[in-house]
């Protein structure tokens, strides 16, 4: 996999000069949560993100006060914030979300309905996360998708790092998306005070989907239902 980079993304906003980019990595520094559009991303073009895709990522934060909440990264059919595609009844997908009171968040939006919404409560400050987010198209009965997100520290799980939570979900209505954000701010106008510091880096995006254990097979089912490349895990 080829690490995004992140200066030849094409949809850059940052209002208050907030945000530092860099080839492989996006850093906020005492971003606001009040009406500020701060927002690094890039239109991938139709159908981009149809099929199963991988990604990787390292996060950590310094601060993060509550009601703050940056999506880093998203998948989005709407060009703005990640508020903006809220609000639009766009298809979203926020794989990772630093949330409220330090919460990992793995969160699907198909026509503006929440269809997954699986939280990490674990987070802590100054911590490096290494992020893998597994997405299939694909699964029994009416699921059209099938996310995993694994959170580790030290390195990324498949590398020997120390697995701290596995999100899991499933989306049932089917979905595209054509804009891919590192990062994203939510701009909640009510709470100007409230700030954060952090950095998105090393972003990796590629179709090879699940490795063998991402996701383990539903009773009775084949790992051939998710991808016909891997077998389930036992």
């Amino acid at each position: 996999m080829a690490l995004e980079d992140f200066t030849n993304y094409e949809v850059t906003a940052d209002e208050g000069s907030d945000l530092t980019i860099a080839a492989n990595s996006i850093t906020w520094t005492t971003l606001p949560s009040s009406a500020v559009d701060a927002h690094v991303g890039t239109l991938k073009g139709s159908g981009y993100f149809d099929e199963s895709f991988q990604a990787n990522f390292k996060v950590s934060a310094s601060r993060m006060d509550n009601t703050v909440n940056q999506a880093c990264p998203c998948f989005t059919n709407s060009a703005g914030n990640y508020r903006t595609a809220i609000n639009n009844a766009e298809n979203l997908a926020v794989c990772a979300v630093i949330d409220d009171e330090r919460y990992f968040i793995l969160r699907t939006y198909v026509g503006g309905a929440v269809d997954v919404n699986a939280l990490f409560t674990g987070f802590t400050l100054t911590t490096d996360y290494f992020i893998t987010i597994n997405y299939t198209k694909g699964g029994p009965g009416a699921i059209e998708g099938v996310w995993a997100m694994k959170i580790a520290t030290g390195a990324y799980h498949a590398d020997g790092g120390t697995l701290v939570d596995t999100l899991n979900g499933t989306t049932e209505t089917a979905a595209t998306y054509d804009y891919l954000y590192g990062f994203s701010s939510y701009d909640i106008p009510l709470y100007a005070t409230k700030l954060s510091t952090g950095i998105i880096s090393n972003l990796e995006i590629s179709g090879d989907g699940y490795e063998e254990d991402d996701w383990p097979c539903p009773i009775g089912r084949s790992r051939q239902l998710f991808s016909p490349l891997r077998r389930c895990r036992v």
